[in-house]
């Protein structure tokens, strides 16, 4: 590859030079990529740099650069009026770095996962400020020991050793840059005065007592300083001239919830600290454990049984802004969802991120970064890091009420299993040992478990073998069962899922105006390599995802993928978007139903990496794909659902999380054909709250009907069932029981009226003649909050549409339905 241009080449300016306002660092930096080892030292450099900012990730700024086999140094100047004692914080940098401060080195780190804080005494005057963020395959290339097993998912072996995230190393799934670079600005702060980061802040609820205790680090120095939570407050005060704390018990707090389950309240909490105050944010109280049974996993919060539902977060490495996180953590919550993870295979996520839940009410399920490998617990200088990483990470998330889990990795267990080693080298010490242990001191009322997937440790008997650690009837699964093991539908029930931590990976389609923005047209997208890069594969399997949804395309409509293909391409993708949508709904069905085992399923990827139909339920702009905005059907706090039990009929199950009662009406229609009503009935109902109740199908209509067929007396007398739950006139859920999709059917007689609330948001009124399936609105630049939904014959459906930026497109779309001609969406 040839050198990139330097940046004297390209007119850039020398390094800039300011004055520092001991606040932050993000302006007039320059960047200055080199051979590995060709400079010690900053005063070694010879070229300018290019001109940059920071928080910065190195692949944006040299995109044609290999990055793991070069040096970059940061560098700028700063200029103090008065000489001064300072504290220089540097957080999320690396993975291997140095710090130099007037050419003198003042700190080394090998661990992207840690922040650091340097004391520095600095004269009026000029000084010179660099960064080296330092080659990692020099790094990697160091004779090390060789691992007891090897994993498949990443090259290097010697990751195992560097604590850097495995985004961007995996190249089945992860086709963008491994995280290199610096992730928070650099701060240069006044030495003695505290950030709100820097306080210990633990909040706990003990029974009825909502306990905060504080303590101020040992640097700080202070005459007065008393805390404050809502209308409460205690000073703080120290104990053999230690460092200042204060201990406050809240009688009968406010709890917070996951929003499925209430409302997730917190109250504000601060310090007055010699009259200044300082912020420490929003605190919520919380009790949160896991089953007694470690067989059974599952959640109660505040006492309460939740079944969780979500998706993995996959921080972005290449996105620095936060807006774009919380965007998708808004769309998981309107969906439905009330939890996500952060994988062992990611990066730990920044403080925005935590308060963003602890906002929205989800629930956090954390993994230590630790992933498939054989990490070197004999090694100290490992575990010394470890250690410190993880006691970092500990404290800073004791504030928030949204962390529910705490993991000890991803597929570690696993993965030695699948690769033929004895049960003993399954689990290690570093997660039945090291991290159980740093969690019960510094979070002891949050569930550690030891991986995910691990099923329980203890096997069932004195002469039985352990389980296996992904059985997904035992502790936590991975549960690819429907999905990449081409499973039939009814494995998610005989499966006997328990937990699953993660779950559903398919090659997701974008919506047609994702496609149409990459590909220009979606008749070519499919055939073009591009459209391949984006589809997530295993590494070593001779197939990828898109074939595991074309096979359940199959299965749904009875039709070959590529003969579809072949005959219609725009027609392929839109009854692919379909397949994955209606997948996810089947699965989530049979595992919220009434009597089911299952306590949570948490969807392979809340968003995708890249361009392309990848796992993701929202594409890389963060856009909605079909089966996120079809799970809210099955995700609702209030939600309906219907299960085929064979001979024991069609079975709807109502399921209610909300604290308060609520007097709802069942309404079921059967249809024969486009739109024919063969029969309908009702059912008022009370419905107590944090509840679920199953209701026989034959039994709504007073006697046998043989819903679901099983009887077989004769032909079907219906085809498609649809049920309803209202309050009053309003529509509070829905669901359907459709045995055969099929692959093309009569018009829908679509019609739509838009009525303009106000500049970003639309009433929609969608009209069905006729029986209209998997209905969705799409209007480039806006969003509607139902789709893939279905219409009975005759029926209107009330939508809002809402703009997706303050600037708004023209109210310019079409509503689509399975088999319907397009009905055009437009407004003045």
């Amino acid at each position: 590859m040839s050198e990139p241009a330097t940046p004297a080449e390209r007119g850039a300016p020398p390094l800039a030079d300011g004055p520092v306002d001991l606040l932050g660092l993000e302006a007039g930096w320059s960047a200055t990529l080199t051979t590995a080892g060709a400079a010690r030292l900053p005063s070694e450099l010879t070229e300018a740099g290019l001109p940059t900012h920071l928080p910065q990730h190195l692949a944006t700024l040299f995109p044609d650069a290999e990055l793991d086999e070069r040096d970059v140094w940061l560098r700028r100047d700063i200029t103090l009026e008065h000489a001064t004692t300072a504290r220089l914080v540097l957080e999320r940098l690396g993975p291997i770095a140095e710090v130099f401060v007037d050419d003198v080195l003042q700190l080394s780190t090998r661990n992207l996962f840690r922040g650091y804080a340097q004391e520095l005494s600095l004269d009026a005057g000029r000084h010179h400020l660099a960064i080296c963020l330092r080659s990692p395959a020099r790094a990697l290339a160091e004779r090390r020991p060789r691992p007891k097993w090897k994993t498949r998912l990443v090259q290097s072996q010697q990751l195992r050793f560097l604590r850097t995230s495995l985004l961007g190393r995996i190249p089945s799934w992860s086709p963008v840059g491994a995280p290199r670079g610096v992730y928070a600005a650099p701060r240069l702060l006044p030495s003695g005065k505290p950030r709100a980061e820097d306080v210990e802040l633990s909040v706990r609820l003990e029974g009825s007592l909502g306990l905060v205790a504080v303590t101020l680090p040992a640097w700080t120095r202070f005459g007065r300083a008393s805390l404050h939570v809502g209308e409460h407050s205690a000073a703080l005060t120290s104990s053999d001239g230690g460092p200042l704390s204060a201990r406050l018990a809240i009688p009968d707090p406010p709890r917070w919830w996951p929003h499925t389950h209430g409302e997730p309240t917190r109250l504000p909490a601060s310090l007055e600290l010699d009259g200044r105050t300082l912020s420490l944010g929003a605190i919520g109280f919380r009790s949160v454990e896991a089953d007694a049974d470690p067989r059974r996993f599952g959640l109660r919060v505040n006492g309460v049984p939740v079944f969780c539902r979500g998706a993995v977060h996959v921080p972005q490495p290449w996105e620095l802004d936060f807006a774009a996180t919380r965007r998708a953590l808004e769309a998981l919550r309107e969906a439905g969802g009330n939890m996500v993870r952060i994988g062992g295979t990611m990066r730990y996520e920044c403080p925005e991120f935590f308060a963003t839940c602890d906002e929205l009410g989800l629930l956090v399920w954390q993994d230590f970064m630790l992933a498939n490998m054989d990490y070197p617990a004999e090694d100290a200088a490992f575990t010394t890091e470890l250690t410190a990483e993880v006691d970092e990470q500990l404290l800073a998330w004791g504030r928030h009420p949204s962390i529910a889990v705490l993991c000890g990795g991803s597929e570690v267990a696993q993965q030695a299993a699948m690769v033929g080693q004895p049960e003993a080298r399954w689990y290690g010490p570093l997660v039945t040992a090291l991290l159980p242990e740093r969690c019960r001191e510094l979070l002891p009322d949050v569930p550690y478990v030891t991986g995910s997937p691990s099923s329980s440790l203890d096997a069932d008997g004195p002469d039985q073998p352990a389980p296996l650690p992904f059985r997904p009837d035992r502790g936590v699964a991975h549960y690819y069962g429907v999905g990449a093991y081409l499973r039939d539908f009814d494995d998610a029930r005989r499966a006997a899922v328990t937990f699953a931590s993660e779950c559903l990976g398919l090659s997701n389609v974008p919506e047609p105006e994702a496609v149409e923005a990459l590909f220009g047209d979606e008749l070519v997208a499919t055939h073009t390599p591009r459209w391949k890069a984006g589809v997530p594969r295993d590494n070593g399997a001779g197939w990828d995802f898109e074939d595991v949804r074309d096979h359940y395309l199959r299965a749904l409509f009875g039709q070959e993928a590529l003969a579809v293909r072949y005959a219609d391409a725009e027609g392929y993708l839109e009854l692919s978007r379909i397949v994955s949508a209606e997948v996810m709904t089947r699965v989530f069905t049979e595992w919220r139903r009434t009597d089911s085992t299952t306590r949570g399923g948490l969807v392979w990827f809340l968003r995708d990496l890249a361009p392309g139909a990848g796992w993701g339920l929202l594409d890389a702009e963060g856009r909605e794909k079909a089966p996120l905005q079809a799970l809210r059907r099955v995700w609702g706090s209030t939600a309906l659902l219907v299960t085929d039990e064979g001979t024991n009929g069609l079975r709807l199950h109502v399921v209610h999380e909300g604290p308060a009662e609520r007097r709802l009406r069942l309404r079921v229609a059967l249809y024969r054909g486009t739109d024919t009503l063969v029969a309908e009935a009702s059912r008022d109902l009370v419905v107590a709250p944090r509840s679920s109740t199953a209701h026989d199908g034959d039994g709504l209509f007073g006697g046998f009907r043989d819903l679901g067929w099983a009887y077989r007396f004769g032909p079907r007398a219906h085809g498609v069932l649809l049920a309803s739950l209202h309050e009053g006139e309003q529509l509070i859920a829905e669901a359907a029981h459709l045995p055969i999709l099929p692959l093309h059917s009569p018009d829908a007689g679509l019609s739509v009226l838009a009525t303009r609330i106000d500049a970003e948001r639309v009433r929609l009124s969608v009209t069905a003649q006729r029986l209209a399936l998997f209905t969705v609105v799409r209007v480039p630049g806006w969003h509607a909050d139902a789709g893939y939904f279905h219409l009975a014959p005759g029926a209107t459906r009330e939508l809002l549409l809402r703009a997706r930026t303050t600037t708004p497109a023209p109210l310019r779309g079409f509503v689509h339905a399975l088999g319907a001609t397009p009905a055009r969406v437009s407004c003045g």
